[in-house]
């Protein structure tokens, strides 16, 4: 287990090494919620933009017609 201190503004920084396994970057989003009496910080969903390199050649052009473009 890692200490992380709040700052005056209640910020923590997220340890380096919990960054690097969960592959959290600066400007990343996490989520944080309660869970009884604990924090929980898992690392955010991933935007739609960042699923580009898996579609398809081309798709793009398709997206365009599906919106009319």
């Amino acid at each position: 287990m890692t200490t992380a201190k709040v700052t005056r503004s209640a910020q923590i920084t997220i340890p380096k090494k919990i960054r690097d396994e969960l592959g959290i970057s600066e400007g990343d989003s996490v989520d944080v919620y309660l869970e009884d009496d604990k924090i929980i910080i898992r690392k955010g969903a991933p935007k739609m933009g960042e699923f580009h390199d898996f579609l398809p050649h081309g798709f793009d052009s398709v997206l365009e017609k599906i919106r009319g473009k």
